[in-house]
């Protein structure tokens, strides 16, 4: 933030939703009713390794592409995929695999959250 006497202004960057999932097969982990891939490819859902798949427009708005790599949780994460669901708010989220955010988060073998797709 700056200010002078007469003006502020002050830049941030609202929070990204991180989702940790155990599955990635239904459109609606992602928030949205379809999904594609624009580049990279989904991640193999059991993995406990420091990967995130990362919306279109997040991806845009950082410079993201499939290898690059962000800091969470004080950690480095490499970005494996790009996806499209056709909608702004679903393609500014970060979905990276249970176990990699529990961890990181210290919230080991914990949920806060379930979604059912019957």
């Amino acid at each position: 933030s700056s200010s002078t006497s007469s003006t502020t202004t002050r830049s941030f960057t609202p929070p990204v939703q991180v989702t940790g999932v155990n599955d990635l097969s239904l459109a609606s982990v992602y928030g949205g009713s379809s999904v594609t891939y624009t580049s990279g490819a989904a991640f193999d859902a059991t993995s406990s390794d420091n990967i995130a798949v990362v919306g279109k427009a997040l991806a845009e708005k950082n410079s993201l592409s499939v290898g690059s790599t962000f800091t969470a949780y004080g950690e480095t994460i490499r970005v494996v995929g790009i996806y499209d669901t056709g909608t702004t708010f679903a393609n500014n989220r970060v979905i990276m695999p249970l176990a990699t955010l529990q961890r990181l988060s210290d919230q080991a073998d914990s949920i806060t959250a379930v979604t059912v797709t019957v």
